[in-house]
């Protein structure tokens, strides 16, 4: 995988392929012409990795049909539970992190937030840092 320079999986193909052909042509151009900034494309990476493969498709689907049914939260409206959902996510991916994704990536990111920026199952927003410093962050819901 660290050979890897682009990834998706979002929910339909045209998005999907959109997301990694852009990324991939932008990080062809970045290696040549901007190699001290090459962490910025390597943080879009990681951040595809924990949102959609993470997230959408292992952590999300795992809340849904085990946590859910047994809150007063619904697939479309965790406000009531918001906390707790967010905190159950963050110690999820950073397990996945762990488990699935390469050292080399683990050393340069952190996940260091996770929030639902529309209080519901389908988004999340994710903040990263590169070296400490942060670097990603996602739209937030204020």
């Amino acid at each position: 995988m660290p050979s890897l320079s682009a990834y998706a999986g979002w929910n339909t193909s045209g998005n999907t392929l959109g997301t990694v052909i852009a990324h991939a042509i932008i990080d062809s151009y970045a290696k040549k012409h901007f190699p001290e900034r090459q962490h910025y494309s390597r943080a879009f990476l990681f951040y595809r990795w924990l949102e959609d493969w993470g997230y959408q498709a292992l952590i999300r689907q795992d809340l849904t049909a085990h946590v859910l049914p047994e809150k007063p939260a619904t697939y479309f409206d965790v406000s009531q539970i918001q906390p707790e959902i967010e905190s159950l996510i963050y110690e999820k991916l950073t397990h996945f992190t762990e488990q699935y994704l390469p050292v080399s990536f683990r050393n340069e990111f952190t996940l260091f937030n996770v929030y639902m920026p529309w209080r519901r199952m389908f988004e999340v927003g994710l903040s990263l840092s590169f070296d400490g410093q942060p670097i990603w962050k996602t739209a937030s819901s204020t």
